[in-house]
């Protein structure tokens, strides 16, 4: 008879079945891509909500009050209808508290095809990673205009 148990700890039960349902399905990390892209020309922060859900409005806005909205911000989300509306929703609580705030919304793909993609359109996986490279980069050298940009970049 063995002495270890499928369930360790009752106390960290919950989180280390996460750890192994997101090992055994890696699609279920998509959140986690986000922490590879913040640092020097790169993003400036990322959000995630819960497990695949979208991050709340008012994480959205904590988020960007950490970092510093003084200057203004561009928020870059995916195509998906919850991060559409909770991105949309925290820009307009920025505009309206007087911050130069935009949502850029990534479009395209090429997982899904056009004819497949329907009603929800393109989600923006593929891109995504290129798209705020390039907005990190013009940050990082004061060459970006806020409403410019989330106006003039199209993505699909």
């Amino acid at each position: 008879m063995t002495t270890k148990h499928s369930i360790n700890y009752g106390t960290t039960l919950v989180q280390d079945s996460l750890h192994r349902l997101i090992l055994s399905n890696p699609f279920l990390r998509y959140d986690e891509g986000i922490k590879g892209l913040v640092g020097d020309g790169l993003l400036s922060a990322g959000v995630s909500g819960s497990i695949s859900a979208s991050p709340s409005v008012h994480q959205i806005q904590t988020t960007k009050s950490r970092v510093g909205d003084s200057a203004g911000a561009l928020l870059v989300t995916m195509n998906y209808t919850g991060d559409i509306l909770y991105f949309h929703l925290a820009a307009e609580k920025s505009h309206l508290a007087g911050f130069d705030t935009a949502v850029l919304v990534v479009g395209d793909d090429v997982l899904v095809g056009r004819r497949k993609s329907g009603r929800v359109g393109r989600r923006g996986l593929a891109g995504a990673v290129l798209v705020e490279k390039v907005l990190g980069s013009l940050a990082k050298q004061d060459k970006m205009n806020i409403s410019y940009s989330a106006k003039s970049v199209k993505t699909y």
